[in-house]
């Protein structure tokens, strides 16, 4: 075992020959990785490596490279930038300047805006900074409730945020400070080596020497507290073979001060006097590092030292100083307690206020979401409600079209047999009695009559002749009997072949039915037609005109067209006598359109359904 101790000294003789170059390399390569980073990811990676080898090793350009961040934030106007440097400047103050006060509320701020942005590796090492100043601040203890639900709050998060980190810096700190709970205040040593274990699998991928000092520091540690001296001293060895070894205060601090604690326990390794040496060089190394902790601790293991020795007035005197810097960290306790209560109120106010805000948000959301049920279930009502009223309309409209249809049906029928009555009244009677007139008129003798007589019986009966043909002609008109024997095409042609028996003006016939029409609208269309035949030889003084039909499967469309003198649009709907065709029209459910031109003549439209 001595052997081993002996090995540990020269291999620190070794490590003070190479440590310069080494730790002039590691600064290099850090302080270039600032230079050549891009994106504020990297660069803010970058500056996180850079400070924390810095402040660790106590480098006298500490506060160069926070300048050189601030004027990147300046830059960049990035707030995770700005976090970065929040966090770096308050691990800065704490462990250089000794200020734990300003620094704790600057590590909260920080890990907010990293959580706002979802940046792993910044939230995870910012959680790791919280968990150090509360693991200092005795986070085990669960009679400080404002430790305890730090803990709960920063550090117990950081254990999820291991597997997501990429960065092996940050995931080796997260896990050694979890380590460090365990073992220190949790008094779970099996937990405790679990994860400073998982450290040193993670170690070999790390830029950072001291990370090595302090993962096998702490492997070295924990076997001593629970006896395993073999494991301990393999963990020292591994420790002082680390490049570096020598500068780091804090790691070989703490393995002297192990190494102390190992040869004043009971057993065959049992040397008080290399118990002394190496409590002395962890005195040492506690005043270097400046930190009332270490140098408590240091105090703390040379009265023990001291006292198993029994030189007691020594052990008093390093008693006496371990309690006055006790009360100097307890003084300083005491104020991060102040300033860690003033952020666990402002947090607690604001989780508070977020609560009362989801629950008002909650209540207005179910409020929304009873309105919507409710309108949808007097939407869905109505709209039943409106669909069996739209039905019941749509089956009573149809019901009252179908009675108009029978009932316009039986109007035509019965108009179409008073027609045809009528007409059989003016052929037999009417225009019976009329021909009787004319053969007893012919009858007369001229011979003995005068001349003024014979000339007013031969007007006499010019006019009963005339009048036959006119009742004969209007009895034929009110019924044709080509209408109802050979379709509406042989009766209108009949018309415009009896029409263009006049001299003055001729009518041309064209005509296109695809399809029967019904009696009814036979009747209407021919009416329709003979009256603006009518209005055409009355008014027009044309030369020419045209008839056209033409049917499809819904209608049927009526054209007649002059090259008359034509019709402003007051003397068609006027002075031609239209009323009565439009009336017809109408009553057919049809359309009537008249087109007066300059140009000579016009045109009249007529659309009926079929």
């Amino acid at each position: 075992m001595i052997k081993k101790v002996l090995n540990i000294c020269a291999i620190l003789i070794l490590a003070l020959c190479n440590e310069p170059l080494t730790y002039a390399q590691s600064l290099k390569s850090l302080v270039e990785k600032v230079e050549t980073a891009e994106s504020v990811s990297e660069k803010s990676k970058a500056y996180i490596n850079l400070l924390n080898f810095c402040i660790y090793a106590r480098n006298s350009d500490t506060e160069k490279y926070l300048e050189l961040l601030k004027k990147e934030i300046k830059s960049s106007s990035s707030e995770i930038m700005e976090a970065v440097y929040n966090m770096e400047s308050a691990y800065y103050e704490r462990e250089v300047l000794g200020n734990y006060e300003k620094s704790f509320p600057k590590l909260i701020e920080a890990s907010k805006v990293f959580k706002k942005y979802n940046v792993v590796d910044e939230l995870a090492y910012s959680y790791s900074q919280i968990m150090l100043m509360t693991y200092w601040n005795r986070i085990g203890d669960t009679s400080n409730f404002n430790s305890s639900y730090l803990f709960k709050e920063y550090v117990l998060p950081s254990i999820d945020l291991i597997e997501q980190t990429k960065d092996s810096n940050v995931r080796i700190t997260v896990l050694l400070n979890i380590g460090s709970y365990y073992s220190a205040l949790a008094n779970n040593t099996d937990s405790a080596l679990l994860y400073y274990h998982e450290a040193e699998k993670n170690i070999h991928d790390s830029i950072f020497s001291y990370l090595k000092i302090v993962v096998y520091g702490s492997l070295a540690i924990v076997n001593s507290v629970i006896g395993d001296f073999d494991e301990m001293l393999k963990y020292v060895d591994k420790s002082e073979k680390v490049d570096l070894f020598h500068s780091d205060n804090y790691g070989k601090g703490n393995i002297y001060r192990s190494i102390s604690k190992f040869y004043l326990a009971e057993g065959p390794q049992r040397n008080v006097d290399k118990s002394l040496y190496y409590a002395k060089e962890a005195m040492g190394c506690a005043y270097a590092t400046k930190s009332n902790t270490y140098i408590s601790l240091a105090y703390l293991r040379l009265y023990s030292t001291f006292k198993q020795m029994n030189i007691m007035d020594s052990a008093l005197y390093y008693y006496e100083k371990h309690k006055k810097v006790e009360d100097i960290i307890n003084r300083e306790k005491f104020r991060l307690s102040l300033s860690q209560n003033e952020v666990i109120v402002k947090d607690i106010e604001l989780k508070e206020l977020s609560i009362e805000k989801l629950k008002a948000e909650n209540y207005q959301n179910k409020l929304i979401r009873q309105t919507l049920l409710l309108s949808l279930i007097v939407g869905f009502i109505f709209t039943i409600w409106y669909y069996y009223n739209y039905k019941l309309i749509r089956n009573k409209n149809k019901l009252l079209e179908q009675k108009n249809k029978e009932i316009r049906s039986a109007y035509f029928d019965g108009k179409q047999e008073e027609q045809k009555r009528l007409a059989s009244e003016l052929h037999d009677n009417l225009n019976t009695k009329i021909a009787a007139m004319g053969w007893q008129l012919e009858a007369i003798s001229k011979e003995k009559l005068n001349d003024r007589d014979k000339v007013i019986l031969e007007r006499v009966t010019q006019i009963s002749r005339d009048l036959y043909n006119d009742v004969r002609l209007i009895s034929h008109n009110i019924i044709p009997t080509e209408l109802s024997s050979h379709g509406l095409e042989v009766a209108v042609q009949k018309l415009v072949n009896s029409l263009n028996s006049q001299d003055h003006l001729v009518f041309h016939f064209i005509s296109n039915i695809n399809k029967e029409i019904s009696s009814n609208v036979n009747n209407e269309v021919y009416k329709i037609l003979l009256e603006l035949c009518n209005n055409v030889i009355k008014h027009s003084k044309a030369s020419d005109a045209w008839i056209s039909m033409i049917s499809n499967e819904k209608q049927v469309t009526i054209t007649v067209a002059d090259n008359g003198v034509g019709a402003t649009q007051d003397k068609t709907g006027e002075g031609i006598g239209l009323k009565s065709i439009t009336s017809r029209v109408e009553s057919l459910n049809g359309f009537i359109r008249v087109v007066p031109n300059n140009n000579p003549g016009y045109l009249t439209e007529v659309i009926m359904p079929i």
